[in-house]
């Protein structure tokens, strides 16, 4: 949901997932904690929705929360209903309904600062979409792309002054290969972002990613 909302089109089954993470134990003073909670519902026609909510605490400070909810469905099956041909490659499209928030807990050295004249708190919805394709010819058909616009409306969530969620732009490239010698299961994937903040340069707005997975040897 938080890197694809169209990845939700793969899913067969219900899913439900939670984490949570506390930050710098340890340190003191230092109270951080990471929460999240996701729900899939797909269902056999009407395509696949979600709901999830992200948040990002420090005790008696600040707070982040990021609630989205999610839908996906397959161009293929629409094709093939309205048109009654088959569609190459697999294509699913995404979409996120967004409500974004963060907060501040006021003390006796800010409660009088002008930051806070209009309030501790701004929120503001946005919209994220998403693409995932498969191709079908077989020497192609482990070859997966995904694509994600993030926080089209790029919305102002500033307290007193202009605070711009900045739009990001994400495309990603895997491969899978079910068996190579005794590697299982192997995963290469790679994505470029791109994120339309208004400081820095190019090199602070492109970032690139390569990660790998696989079962090796005796299921390790």
């Amino acid at each position: 949901i938080l890197y694809n909302p169209a990845g939700i089109g793969q899913i067969k089954h219900y899913e439900v997932n939670f984490m949570y993470a506390k930050l710098y134990t340890g340190l003191d003073a230092v109270d951080l904690g990471l929460n999240y909670v996701a729900f899939v519902y797909p269902t056999k026609n009407i395509g696949s929705f979600g709901l999830n909510w992200a948040n990002f605490s420090s005790v008696e400070l600040y707070r982040e929360d990021t609630i989205s909810l999610v839908y996906a469905k397959s161009i293929n099956n629409v094709v093939k209903q309205l048109f009654k041909r088959r569609l190459i490659p697999e294509l699913t499209v995404g979409l996120n309904i967004k409500y974004l928030q963060h907060s501040y807990v006021l003390d006796k050295r800010t409660i009088n600062d002008p930051v806070f004249k209009k309030g501790s708190s701004k929120s503001n919805f946005t919209i994220d979409l998403g693409l995932w394709a498969r191709y079908s010819p077989k020497r192609l058909e482990k070859i997966l792309v995904g694509l994600m616009v993030k926080n089209v409306t790029q919305p102002n969530i500033g307290l007193e002054t202009e605070d711009i969620v900045p739009l990001e732009t994400r495309l990603g490239l895997g491969y899978k290969s079910e068996k190579l010698k005794s590697i299982k299961n192997m995963l290469l994937s790679m994505d470029v972002v791109y994120r339309n903040q208004d400081w820095g340069k190019t090199e602070d707005k492109l970032n690139l990613h390569l990660g790998t997975e696989a079962w090796f040897v005796n299921e390790l």
